[in-house]
């Protein structure tokens, strides 16, 4: 399950067949990653989603993980306070 979800969060396009790439051209390795995660219908990556999650829960052991259609939060109450990270297109790469 690591292997599987650590590979899925290391998504790079680039590494797909040149005929797969042709739509995503415009699109950064993140948006590619976050259409994935967003993706409603897609059974297939269903294990890769619920992977990748296991991952970053282990990374980040007191976090939260919300998705957000643009963003991964990670979310934590410190003293009384909510504390947050973004992973997002800014800092994804």
């Amino acid at each position: 399950m690591f292997y599987l979800g650590s590979n899925f969060l290391c998504f790079d396009k680039d590494r797909l067949e040149e005929k797969d790439k042709i739509n995503l051209a415009n699109k950064t390795n993140f948006d590619v990653l976050m259409s994935m995660i967003n993706n409603k219908t897609d059974t297939t990556i269903k294990s890769n989603i619920l992977s990748a999650e296991l991952v970053l829960s282990l990374i980040f052991p007191e976090y939260e993980l919300i998705k957000m259609p643009t963003m991964l939060v990670l979310s934590k109450e410190v003293n009384g306070k909510k504390e947050q990270c973004w992973i997002n297109n800014d800092n994804f790469e």
